[in-house]
């Protein structure tokens, strides 16, 4: 395992060898990750040049994962200011995943506005209602309220099928929400030097299929059968999420994937103008 003097070394032969980093981030379930070359070493301290929609997600993160020619093992390094003029991040605490570090061989979206759904599991007759939380090809999120969560039905395992229409053309959200505040941060705007300083480092958390099938209902909704493969509580907001995964057939992959192309559009857009907003309120604090 590399320790803090490994890694700052190697963040020194990246620059010395003028050899990119990876840095890794999501967006909505977008993984967002662009090329990174460092520009200051200073004791602890390691500041780096990357790409807008990188920077946007260090903001929100606080923190990223780097990769990188001289680096055995992928680390997450927390973030402690930003320049958005100079597109750059200061990096100054470093540590490598408690949990081995899992690059998503699939593409995760979330939707923009809720979209319902229809839940049956074997246990019970009636479906009852639920939200998507997130959809990939081979996987969906689903939210349901906490007083519906019964432990003995929605556990690892158990067979479940959800009846949900995905939009699959034009815009799916009229609107774009941009959102930097959050109370449980310390951030602070420096005006004068463009920055933004970052006191915080945020964790958050990601299993096969023995059968499973999908199918287009007539009236044009997506019906998938699968197993949860995970429940997990969402107190704050007091519903639980339950992870399923199902393999798919050539005709909904399709009615997927048109879905994902158009929340990976929507999410590069909103991450554009989350950067111009960042972008404004702090040029619009040096007047």
């Amino acid at each position: 395992m590399m320790t803090n003097s490994d890694i700052l070394k190697a963040f020194h032969l990246s620059m010395q060898n003028k050899k990119e980093l990876k840095l890794i981030n999501s967006y909505k379930g977008l993984p967002i990750s662009f090329p990174a070359s460092v520009v200051t070493l200073s004791g602890d301290n390691v500041t780096l040049k990357t790409d807008r929609s990188q920077i946007v997600c260090m903001y929100r993160d606080h923190d990223t994962f780097v990769q990188g020619e001289f680096f055995p093992e992928t680390i997450r390094a927390y973030v402690s200011q930003l320049d958005l003029v100079k597109v750059e991040a200061m990096l100054s605490y470093y540590e490598i995943p408690k949990s081995s570090f899992n690059n998503r061989s699939q593409i995760r979206v979330e939707p923009d506005n809720p979209i319902s759904g229809n839940i049956k599991v074997k246990e019970m007759r009636i479906p009852f209602r639920g939200e998507l939380a997130d959809i990939s090809q081979g996987g969906m999120g689903i939210y349901i309220e906490e007083r519906l969560f019964l432990p003995n039905v929605y556990h690892p395992g158990a067979e479940i099928t959800v009846m949900i229409s995905l939009p699959t053309s034009g815009k799916m959200a009229a609107r774009t929400t941009v959102k930097y505040s959050d109370p449980t941060r310390d951030e602070r705007f420096d005006a004068q030097q463009s920055r933004i300083d970052m006191f915080a480092g945020v964790t958050r958390p990601l299993t096969s299929v023995s059968s499973a099938s999908y199918q287009l209902n007539q009236d044009g909704a997506l019906e998938v059968r699968g197993i949860i493969v995970k429940a997990t509580r969402d107190q704050a907001q007091r519903r639980y999420r339950l992870g399923m995964k199902f393999a798919p057939n050539e005709a909904t992959r399709t009615m997927i994937n048109q879905f994902i192309t158009i929340r990976q559009a929507e999410i590069i857009n909103e991450i554009r103008t989350e950067y111009n907003a960042l972008l404004s309120d702090l040029q619009g604090g040096r007047r």
